[in-house]
């Protein structure tokens, strides 16, 4: 399955060293940051970014997954069965640079670690996320449309 993923790094800041180097295990040179495929910054939303990518990813490629990983998202192993499974869109927990576990509440999805396949995509009508405002009025960047 491998070979049908397209994985792109959210490079608003560097990425980590532990994400290179298993960027580089499973995808060698393969991989894609988004500031090569979409003008983004840091200071972009990160959901206009992440639909552009999709649309992107749509009209550029033939892959059948598309893996978006954020910067600060370590892998370990936990995160290798986002390469395999078989579902059309699959996130898991990872930890992040901090020493924190991104997105393990309960019927959250993880954007820091995210697969979705082409066919989820082309079903699913855009835009696939956008940004909302949370309860407690913080911005919840990724909310999955």
């Amino acid at each position: 399955m491998l070979e049908q993923i397209q994985p792109i790094i959210m490079d608003g800041y560097k990425p980590n060293k532990y994400l290179l180097a298993w960027l580089e295990a499973h995808f060698a040179a393969r991989w894609k940051r988004a500031s090569e495929i979409v003008n983004h910054s840091h200071t972009d939303a990160l959901a206009v970014a992440r639909n552009n990518i999709c649309y992107w990813f749509l009209d550029h490629t033939k892959y059948n997954y598309l893996l978006m990983l954020d910067t600060d998202m370590i892998p370990t192993l936990d995160t290798q069965p986002i390469l395999t499974h078989k579902a059309e869109i699959v996130a898991c927990e990872y930890i992040q640079k901090r020493g924190v576990i991104g997105h393990s509440e309960p019927d959250e999805v993880a954007c820091g670690c995210l697969r979705i396949s082409r066919r989820a995509l082309e079903l699913i009508k855009p835009p696939w996320f956008k940004s909302v405002m949370s309860p407690s009025g913080m911005t919840c960047i990724c909310e999955c449309a």
